[in-house]
């Protein structure tokens, strides 16, 4: 049976020809298969051979689209793709969770393509999971970002493109943080009695060092550490003031965007800035939330204040 002698890949890549309109045969002659594996793999996944009429239909696509980064659109889905697209040799793929599906239309949209729009199941621990997912085939647009760096298991390689003018570099990097982002408000309270808000972004260290420069570019106060994980990188902001700063330069007069991440950026963007009484900081409190966390970005992450806060108010106390 295909699932166990053909590579995840290749059917993969079988099953995207056929939903970009190739005939079963074409798909399957791209690995030197024979029709009805294709078909086979089809039924796999859930998904059934078109009837003669639909084997007519051809799907179109802007080819030209990532030629030039010279526009918003480009930028952000050159950023989403960045985070959260898959690269084949002669296909591009986007899979999101199925509420997530107008972002997929929102792609089409962007690039003139009338590709269709999926849903499939997966089964992880006996639980399923359903997404979307568009598969665009065109050997040009994969060469065109292939140039721009995006390629295939780009996941720990990839770096920061340097073909985006500055003018688009907030829309390039909301399109990362879209893909690969996250807006929250944390469960627990501070000491301080305050509720805290985290934005974080993940991938490899190019990427996340690279979002975290760009970010000091309009915040200066904004450090640029980076957290480790096994082979993912995290850069946090915590706090409402500065993760606040954050959203508003990537979101700030931007016309597309993943809606459920707008949207938590909005509600952050309401929350109220509650810094307690900064005088009433001693150099007790200093000192003991230094000795507890051994960092002064995490003091002044647990303060909810900015770090050049803690910084003054360990000169005025002669802390070193």
């Amino acid at each position: 049976m295909p699932s166990k002698i053909i590579p995840q890949e290749h059917r993969d890549a079988m099953i995207a020809a056929y939903l970009a309109g190739e005939s079963a045969e074409k798909a399957a002659a791209l690995f030197g298969y024979s029709t009805p594996t294709c078909l086979t793999s089809l039924r796999q996944a859930g998904l059934l051979p078109r009837s003669h009429k639909e084997n007519s239909r051809k799907y179109s696509v802007d080819e030209s689209f990532f030629d030039t980064i010279d526009s918003e659109e480009k930028a952000y889905w050159l950023g989403f793709l960045t985070a959260d697209g898959t690269v084949g040799p002669n296909y591009i793929k986007l899979s999101l969770q199925s509420g997530d599906k107008e972002h997929l239309f929102k792609f089409n949209t962007s690039l003139q393509s009338n590709y269709p729009v999926i849903s499939r199941q997966q089964t992880v621990t006996e639980k399923v999971y359903t997404y979307v997912t568009v598969h665009i085939i065109s050997h040009t647009l994969v060469s065109a970002l292939n140039r721009l760096g995006v390629e295939n298991n780009k996941s720990f390689t990839v770096r920061p493109c340097i073909h985006v003018p500055d003018v688009l570099l907030s829309h390039y990097w909301r399109g990362i943080f879209d893909g690969d982002g996250s807006v929250f408000l944390q469960g627990r309270r501070t000491k301080s009695g305050y509720p805290q808000w985290v934005v974080k972004l993940v991938g490899n260290q190019h990427i996340v060092s690279g979002f975290a420069s760009f970010i000091q570019r309009f915040i200066p106060d904004a450090t640029t550490d980076i957290r480790l994980h096994f082979r993912i990188f995290t850069k946090v902001y915590v706090g409402v003031d500065l993760p606040q700063k954050v959203l508003q330069v990537l979101y700030r007069d931007a016309t597309i965007f993943l809606d459920r991440k707008k949207n938590s950026a909005d509600e952050l963007a309401q929350a109220k800035v509650r810094k307690f009484d900064r005088i009433g900081v001693t150099k007790e409190q200093l000192e003991t939330l230094y000795a507890q966390h051994q960092s002064w970005v995490a003091v002044a992450n647990e303060l909810g204040v900015s770090i050049r806060y803690v910084h003054n108010r360990k000169r005025l106390f002669g802390i070193t």
